[in-house]
């Protein structure tokens, strides 16, 4: 498995650059070695693109050791990584974000204090019915939209999740989801983009805006921003490294205007492209404005003020007819995501003050 990752590392650091291809071992291993960035780092970054001098700017977010977590005790944590909380104290800051309607339990045990309990094919069918769009389903604790899925509208059937079932068999697949992801998943309405998004939006799936921003004492700043691009029958927006089929592409801070935008040509191995299209609608993605931008700027920076005692956060924002919609916060900027999103390493703007506190 090793053997083959750097194996893939070295065909794609080769590719295309004739004699030059033979400084890609010691290349591939400088990067192992001194910075930290294993072969599929290596080729997720086309680090072959950059000077050697640059690659010490890529920071390392592994998921078990998650960037600028162990900045935050479990209480402050708490805040973000429970999306009944998150959606409290979104709503008691006066911040747009999305209800939480109810929750699926899969036991008769676990359940969330003043959130009302979906317990039958009947009330579910009732909330489908009474939101146009559908519903979203995620677990309480998610996290890169692991678990999170969709109900449809569908006569008297239910598209729960991309599959057919009736009222009743929806309700015992969500029991089921439930109990795999920890017990609990939490039911909001199902957000739609707004309509000037759409161009280059998959009709199906909700892509958001992920804006990291920092607290230093005086005020609330945006430190770097990326938009999720959702593709084909795609719930979610995560893009996984280019696994997930889906696209990301950085924005233009002072414009909201999109950068370059990036997809994956294989699902198995970062294989990373530009796109120039949305691959559904044929949209163009260089320079498309961001709609109400300085509204999602203006959404962020009180957001962080709000949540007292997280110095940053990563926040991912909808883009609704209605303006910027807060979907979630996460006390990790996942970096590796806006570093292939703005095409280059975010060490100097993600990690200044913070060094001392956190490891490579």
């Amino acid at each position: 498995m090793i053997l083959r990752d750097y194996w893939t590392a070295l065909e794609c650091g080769a590719r295309g650059r004739g004699l030059r291809a033979a400084s890609v071992p010691a290349e591939i291993l400088i990067a192992r070695l001194r910075y930290g960035l294993g072969p599929r780092m290596y080729s997720l970054y086309r680090l072959w693109r950059k000077p050697v001098s640059q690659w010490g700017e890529y920071l390392v977010d592994r998921r078990k050791n998650r960037l600028l977590r162990p900045l935050f005790s479990s209480e402050q944590l708490g805040y973000l990584d429970d999306k009944v909380e998150f959606c409290r104290r979104c709503i008691s800051a006066g911040l747009p974000t999305v209800p939480v309607l109810g929750v699926i339990t899969g036991g008769d045990g676990e359940t969330a204090a003043g959130v009302e309990r979906i317990a039958s094919p009947a009330a579910l069918s009732a909330l489908v019915a009474g939101n146009p769009h559908g519903l979203f389903l995620k677990p309480r604790d998610a996290a890169h939209g692991i678990g999170g899925f969709s109900i449809l509208p569908g006569g008297r059937d239910l598209d729960c999740g991309g599959r057919r079932l009736s009222p009743a068999g929806a309700f015992e697949d969500c029991r089921s989801r439930a109990a795999k992801h920890g017990g609990l998943l939490v039911v909001e309405p199902r957000v739609r983009p707004a309509r000037a998004m759409m161009p280059i939006m998959s009709p199906h799936g909700l892509g958001t805006i992920r804006a990291v921003t920092r607290y230093d004492g005086r005020q609330a700043r945006v430190l770097a921003a990326c938009l999720r691009i959702p593709v084909g029958k795609n719930d979610a927006d995560n893009f996984k490294h280019g696994a997930s089929g889906n696209l990301v592409a950085g924005i233009d801070l002072a414009s909201g205007r999109l950068l370059r935008t990036y997809g994956s040509t294989d699902r198995n191995w970062p294989r990373i492209v530009e796109v120039d299209r949305h691959p559904d609608t044929g949209g163009v993605f260089a320079g498309f404005q961001v709609p109400r931008w300085r509204e999602l700027l203006d959404v962020v920076e009180r957001a962080q003020l709000a949540f007292a005692g997280l110095t940053t956060v990563g926040w991912d924002v909808a883009i609704t007819d209605d303006g910027p919609v807060l979907i979630e916060g996460n006390p990790a900027s996942d970096a590796d995501l806006l570093q292939v999103a703005l095409d280059r390493g975010l060490r100097s703007v993600l990690l200044v003050g913070f060094e001392p506190a956190v490891r490579r």
